[in-house]
């Protein structure tokens, strides 16, 4: 990791990619010149040899079509090429990931035990006046610790944004455990309260002794639009620049699985942070339209509700406009409270093309529907594609808006 005054760089040494133009990873053509990457397994001063166009840019699907539709829904990907994301990886793959699983690293600490008596007044006044429930039984060191992992093991965290939901209490792990953070964040939010008394958003014991790194992203390296930082150097843990919600949010795409001969179905969990609060920002799409009768098990009242989807259009905001407008737009668009309400549409139009990706599942922190069907740490989550887990998510956030009996309505 670099000094707390410095940008984070790419594994070369540099801090962007001057070599390559429009590098998407889902462009219909490869680059125009070839990418310099550092040799497996050489660290960060080992020569550097020229990939092909073809190792160069990780996959061959089509460009996000930027045409956005009047409610700011970003048409995408067609369904038939969207089965895979990256395509391959050089012989160093396997070597990098290893020094990958050797570095442990965090995204996002959660809620801390004693926000209560540490919190900024801002975020306490905002607890009382929206009257919200707030409980933490354990902290993130706690559950490390359930699970056989020293806490002080821990070499970084990565903070999506800096609300308290978020940044938990790094003291808990090691003083030497490095803030890594978006750009801009350190500018807009450090030191924090109370070192600096007008702060509403953090506290200034979350970065007090340790090294705050943000990270520098290359304008020209994307994934789905969202610019990306390839954060180990090995293809396996991407940071995804996604602002809106706040200045210097951060999401990230994790490999899940990367089958040596058979690199095209490689599998990612995409964790969103708050990128959006709701998967009804995104769903449904062009890629996944309300077209087939749902059977929606809703655990928290029991029966099974055959909803139609005449039922489902009902609630959506454009089904005055028709079914062809509704089946195939999300339920609701960006509202607030956000930093920047069109940025934050920006980022989720953009999620809403990698979403429809088969092979990526999108994790979001307030998805409320996740612990019903997903396993928690220290279970793995690499098997989530064989065991369904992203079509059992799919629709789950319909519980929120339709009533617990066939052909009810309810508004939005």
């Amino acid at each position: 990791m670099t000094s707390p005054d410095q940008p984070l760089t790419r594994q070369d040494g540099t801090t962007g990619n001057t070599d390559v133009s429009d590098d998407d990873i889902w462009a219909d053509s490869p680059p125009r010149s070839q990418i310099q990457h550092s040799s497996a397994g050489r660290g960060p001063a080992g020569p550097t040899s020229p990939l092909t166009p073809a190792e160069a840019v990780l996959s061959d699907l089509p460009t996000v079509r930027r045409r956005r539709m009047a409610d700011g829904y970003r048409d995408g990907l067609s369904h038939s090429k969207a089965q895979v994301m990256q395509r391959g990886f050089d012989e160093g793959y396997p070597i990098g990931l290893q020094v990958a699983m050797r570095s442990k690293t965090l995204f996002d600490l959660g809620l801390r035990k004693d926000w209560k008596t540490s919190s900024t007044p801002g975020v306490l006044q905002w607890v009382r006046d929206s009257k919200a429930s707030v409980s933490v039984d354990k902290d993130v060191a706690a559950i490390l610790r359930d699970a056989g992992v020293d806490a002080e093991e821990i070499d970084a965290v990565i903070y999506s944004h800096q609300h308290f939901d978020h940044t938990g209490d790094p003291r808990t792990l090691s003083r030497h455990t490095k803030i890594i953070v978006g750009p801009g964040y350190k500018k807009s939010f450090l030191p924090g309260w109370p070192a600096k008394k007008r702060s509403w958003d953090t506290t200034s014991d979350l970065y007090e002794g340790r090294t705050v790194t943000e990270i520098t992203f290359d304008p020209d390296f994307c994934i789905g639009g969202l610019q990306a930082f390839d954060f180990f150097g090995d293809g396996s843990f991407y940071l995804l620049s996604s602002p809106g919600h706040t200045i210097a949010h951060l999401s990230a795409l994790a490999r899940t699985t990367a089958p040596r001969n058979e690199p095209d179905q490689s599998t990612f969990i995409l964790l969103g942070g708050d990128i959006a609060h709701n998967p009804a920002l995104f769903r449904p799409s062009a890629f996944y339209p309300l077209t087939e009768k749902f059977a929606l098990s809703d655990t928290r009242s029991g029966p099974k509700n055959e909803l139609s989807v005449d039922d489902l259009l009902r609630i959506h905001r454009n089904w005055r406009e028709g079914p062809g407008r509704a089946l195939h737009s999300p339920y609701c668009t960006s509202q607030g409270p956000h930093h920047n309400v069109q940025a934050t549409q920006d980022s989720i139009d953009k999620l809403s093309a990698i979403d429809a990706m088969d092979n990526v599942f999108t994790v979001l922190a307030h998805d409320g529907s996740l612990p019903d069907i997903v396993d928690f740490f220290p279970n793995p989550a690499n098997d989530w594609k064989a065991r369904g887990w992203k079509e059992k998510c799919r629709w789950t956030f319909l519980h929120d808006f339709v009533l617990p009996a066939p052909n009810s309505r309810s508004k939005l």
